[in-house]
């Protein structure tokens, strides 16, 4: 990992990372309420349909991503990457991953119903 510096090849202008933090806390306390919110619901509502398991599904890849947010806000906020290029990598895989697996799990729920 000769010559990497995470600071010169970062993309972010100071400008945006400051709207992207203020994006990345509304999306970590509006998820982690939406999630804690859906959970309360699954566990009152007690039935066992293709419809819930698919939104089960649904809020564990949103809980996934909810995870890695921290991370990105940390990046943020100190400006370089200090958690090592092979979990840099995930983070950012994650965003995708995140994406294409509730795109998914929403067309399961459509085409269920």
């Amino acid at each position: 990992m000769d010559g990497y510096n995470t600071s010169e090849n970062s993309s972010c202008d100071p400008i945006l990372a400051h709207h992207l933090t203020s994006i990345y806390f509304i999306v970590l306390i509006g998820g982690l309420v939406g999630l804690i919110s859906i959970l309360f619901l699954l566990v009152k509502m007690n039935s066992r349909s293709v419809t819930t398991m698919a939104v089960i599904n649904l809020v564990v890849v949103h809980g996934v991503f909810l995870l890695t947010v921290p991370f990105r806000l940390a990046y943020l906020i100190k400006g370089t990457w200090t958690f090592g290029l092979p979990f840099c990598k995930f983070v950012s895989a994650m965003l995708h991953i995140h994406m294409y697996l509730t795109f998914l799990f929403y067309v399961v729920i459509l085409v269920i119903r």
